[in-house]
C-alpha cells in the first residue's frame, strides 16, 4: 500500500511463471507481474509500476459478495471506460 508504506509480502509464493514475465513498463524481468485483465491482452506489469501511473494503468478491486473480491489490472490500452477518468 503506497498510502501506509507497507512492504510487499508474499512474492516468494507467486507462481514461478509470473516471476519470469517481463514488465512492459520498466522492461525488467523478475518480481511478481500481473497480466492485463482484458482477455485478448497478454501485457504483463508490476503492480508497483502500475501504481506509478506512467503510462496510466488501472488496478481495481471488485466486490463479488460480502466474503470475497476480485482483483483486476488493466494495461494502458485496455483501461475500462468507467475507470478512465480516474487514471487520466
Amino acid at each position: 500500500s503506497p498510502d501506509s508504506m507497507e512492504r510487499i509480502v508474499g512474492v516468494p509464493h507467486v507462481p514461478a511463471a509470473r516471476q519470469r514475465l517481463t514488465c512492459y513498463v520498466c522492461q525488467q524481468r523478475g518480481g511478481a507481474c500481473v497480466q492485463c485483465s482484458d482477455r485478448s491482452c497478454f501485457r504483463a506489469f508490476h503492480v508497483t509500476c502500475a501504481q506509478a501511473g506512467r503510462p496510466p494503468l488501472c488496478l481495481e478491486v471488485v466486490d463479488r459478495d460480502s466474503s470475497s473480491c476480485e482483483y483486476r489490472a488493466y494495461c494502458d490500452l485496455h483501461v475500462p471506460p468507467h475507470a478512465a477518468a480516474r487514471v487520466a
